[in-house]
């Protein structure tokens, strides 16, 4: 019967209340003298507000069992709401004082493990840990109402799958008869069950007093961020200059046992030449890594075993905390790392102290990561990465923005607290947010195109993407954190601009960027002057836009924020460019006459100018026109629909003598618009000629153009 009792538990911190009122009403005979179920069935009257009826099922609770802990702290704490009812302002009534007084336990309970923790380096006596423990259990033994009424108030995926290992963790460890291994207990002790208070007490804080308030964002990021997340072994380390081990490798793990097995292996073969620990964290699977994990050989081996799954971010943010090395290597578990791979990558991050983060080549990945294979077994993807893995500065590319599916990093930015964010807790948007917040502390993002390592790949993000429309969701939410759109590079069809560039065959090249937004566009042309050989590429960036001036001044490479076409020529005179690119379309511009006048007294001879401009003749510009579509005309700001015949004669007319039009096509599939534009189209009698498909297919018009 007991299942029974523990499904309604379940669902009730789950918040499924329609399933557990089906099962409370089912099986009421059942359970007509049992106190636990009147509990359950008192935090489901709480649940759907029915605050007399909860009274009711708790007070029949408490007579049947006068001892029952649960259900005299939930009478007591719907009494007090009653009384708050009435006029009489109680604690219990206020939400905000509800939260507080959970972080402060939170807080009470970190405190506590810390003195086990340190009870346990001192060898304390087995008694002395274990009551410390017991205290901490006590703190967090919150009743079933409370869980309840803190899923209500925090927006958090994960809460309660926290809490629940927290407690679990704690009576495993209680129920060890007796402890012959001490290392195994601090590593279940200080590395699993500390991170995991740490984590929840910034769940709560975060999602429950920061996140539903927008005016805290900033004052949070400002103040008390960096505090929260940062990795304490570092900030230790970094004040004495001794760390524990020279590399730490972590590989958190959530079932895929037959990748988990390729990955970890490749790395005990792969990394021999360097003393690290192995940090292996399991994020509740139950198809056998625990046991795998379990089974591994290697000195400086830490394992942290979660017993229900917390979701990849929480993984990772446990892994690190544990991290105890001067660098942090993160491999996700579906990698193969291979030959010469960290040593290429150590000697990227050593040959510069601003580097902030470096990420390997591979074969599945977006943001231009991947490089194509055409290995079919293990046996040709090592020999592969014999022959591609071989140290190469020229091949290490900076760039705007990095995926991270392996990534190195100093720790000293742990230390400071510089890490991932929780606020994207589907996971998208945070390899931007973090590469962002590196870039703004003045560190580098390098691609390391001199190494390679082996990746499956993954459908569980797309699979999100579809269901909780996180995608969107977590677009929004950078936006909303940075007030900016972390797509602004790639919108507009301006990421076109590096498409088939010309290469100057010069021993130095200066590039002018206006509205470089995050620099995608400059960073790659940098870099495929950097693959030619060529070192000495100067960029300078001119922004126009307000909102990027706070952001991009605090950018490795020098800028200039100006406010008119005449303000960019005094700050850049007395310097010709070999390439100058727009980085909004053409028609975001006023004065785009003077501005293209401008442009050309400062190219130099053999100089090119490149920019887009949004094509008006292509099939979802109609179609939004003629829907009046407010979001395609941003929100109410004028949009200018310039034919690229106009810009070709305005060119023209301002001494522009070679001019190359390229029709972009459109990303997504829009055959369904344009054939949907030709019935349109055939109904009024005008008819459109397949050969101007392409015309219709292309939302942007490049240009590339000369004296």
């Amino acid at each position: 019967m007991e299942h029974i009792l523990e499904s309604i538990e379940a669902s009730l911190q789950t918040n499924h209340i329609k399933e557990a009122s089906s099962l409370i009403n089912e099986h009421r005979r059942l359970f007509e003298n049992n106190a636990r179920f009147w509990n359950l069935k008192g935090v489901l009257h709480y649940s759907k507000q029915e605050l007399d009826m909860a009274v009711q099922c708790l007070t029949t609770a408490v007579r049947l069992d006068p001892g029952y802990p649960d259900a005299k702290i939930n009478l007591e704490f719907i009494s007090q709401l009653q009384q708050g009812e009435g006029g009489i302002r109680s604690d219990a009534l206020d939400d905000s004082g509800f939260i507080q007084r959970k972080v402060e336990s939170l807080n009470q309970a970190v405190l506590l493990v810390e003195s086990c923790v340190a009870m346990l380096h001192e060898e304390e006596t087995d008694d002395a840990w274990r009551q410390v423990l017991t205290r901490t259990y006590t703190t967090m033994n919150w009743s079933s109402a409370d869980l309840t009424r803190l899923q209500q108030l925090v927006s958090s995926r994960f809460l309660i799958r926290i809490y629940e290992n927290i407690l679990l963790c704690i009576e495993e460890t209680l129920n060890y008869s007796q402890v012959t291994n001490k290392d195994e207990l601090i590593m279940v002790v200080e590395f699993t069950l500390l991170s995991l208070l740490k984590e929840l007490r910034e769940e709560v804080h975060f999602f429950g007093q920061i996140y539903p308030d927008p005016n805290k964002w900033d004052s949070y990021y400002r103040d008390e961020f960096n505090s929260a997340n940062l990795n304490i072994y570092a900030k230790r380390s970094m004040e004495s200059g001794v760390y524990k081990y020279p590399i730490s490798i972590v590989v958190p793990a959530y079932n895929k046992l037959e990748f988990t097995k390729q990955c970890v292996e490749s790395i005990l073969k792969y990394t021999q030449d360097f003393e690290f620990e192995l940090i292996l964290v399991n994020d509740g699977s139950t198809d056998g890594t625990k046991e795998y994990y379990a089974s591994i050989k290697h000195p400086n081996k830490k394992v942290i075993n979660l017993y229900k799954n917390t979701g990849a971010m929480n993984a990772y943010f446990i892994g690190t905390r544990a991290v105890e090395g001067r660098v942090l290597v993160s491999v996700s578990n579906d990698v193969i790392v291979l030959n010469n791979w960290l040593s290429n990558l150590m000697t990227c991050l050593e040959s510069d102290p601003t580097i902030g983060m470096v990420v390997p080549m591979t074969n599945k990945i977006s943001n231009k990561q991947s490089i194509n294979v055409t290995y079919e077994s293990h046996e040709e993807m090592q020999q592969f990465a014999a022959a591609f893995n071989h140290s190469d500065p020229n091949k290490w590319m900076e760039r705007e923005r990095l995926c991270p599916f392996l990534h190195v990093v100093p720790m000293d930015i742990f230390g400071k607290g510089l890490c991932h964010d929780r606020l994207y807790q589907h996971a998208e948007f945070c390899d931007d947010d973090i590469s962002l917040l590196l870039r703004k502390s003045g560190y580098k993002l390098i691609l390391a195109g001199d190494t390679y390592c082996h990746h499956y790949g993954s459908v569980s993000l797309r699979e999100g993407q579809k269901d909780n429309n996180s995608l969107n969701v977590s677009r929004e939410i950078f936006k909303q954190k940075h007030k900016i759109d972390p797509w602004n590079d790639i919108i507009d069809g301006v990421d076109y601009l590096y498409s088939g560039f010309e290469l100057r065959e010069k021993a130095s090249v200066r590039l002018l960027s206006l509205d470089p937004g995050f620099g995608k566009v400059p960073y790659a042309i940098r870099n495929h002057y950097k693959n030619a050989g060529i070192l000495d590429v100067q960029l300078v960036n001119a922004v126009f836009d307000r909102t990027f001036a706070t952001v991009y001044e605090q950018f490795h490479d020098p800028f200039i924020f100006v406010q008119s076409i005449h303000e960019l020529v005094q700050e850049v005179s007395g310097h010709r460019y070999d390439h100058i690119l727009l980085c909004k379309p053409l028609e975001y511009y006023d004065e785009i006459e003077q501005l293209i006048r401008s442009i050309n007294k400062l190219l130099t001879e053999d100089g090119e100018f490149r920019f887009v401009v949004s094509n008006p003749y292509s099939a979802n510009v109609i179609s939004n026109l003629i829907a009046l579509n407010g979001t395609w005309f941003n929100g109410g700001i004028e949009r200018k629909l310039m034919s690229f015949s106009t810009v070709e004669k305005l060119l023209k007319e301002e001494g522009f003598g070679t001019i190359s039009v390229e029709a972009i096509p459109s990303k997504g599939n829009n055959e369904i618009v344009i054939s949907e534009l030709k019935n349109t189209a055939s109904k009024i009698g005008v008819k459109i000629h397949a050969k101007h498909d392409l015309l219709l297919g292309s939302d942007t018009i490049m240009f590339s153009v000369k004296r």
